[in-house]
């Protein structure tokens, strides 16, 4: 490999921080670079210290059905995503899947 660095799940120096200076000109571009970086940086703990799955909340119960209600609750999906559900929700499985595998024939 000679002087390459070997890149792994856990290389996270990708990483651009915004330098600012006194009398800088502030851009659009610069406050979309910041949020950027703080995004990827709680995005990279959530996925190396805290995993996916469930954090709290989100029970699932049967109705009627196909039909399952969703209490609310917070889950951090495998990029590091939250996912916030803020009020319970009612889901039709079925119409799910068949519109998943729809989807997923085109």
């Amino acid at each position: 490999m000679g002087n390459e660095k070997k890149r792994d799940k856990c290389d996270y120096n990708g990483f651009k921080r915004t330098r600012y200076f006194h009398g800088q000109l502030m851009t659009d571009r610069e406050f979309r670079e910041e949020q950027i970086y703080h995004d990827g940086k709680r995005k990279l703990l959530n996925r190396m210290l805290h995993g996916w799955g469930v954090v709290c909340g989100l029970e699932i119960a049967p109705k009627e059905g196909c039909v399952v209600t969703i209490g609310c609750g917070l889950a951090i999906d495998a990029a590091g995503n939250e996912i916030y559900v803020d009020q319970t929700i009612d889901a039709n499985i079925a119409e799910l899947v068949k519109q998943y595998d729809c989807e997923s024939k085109e």
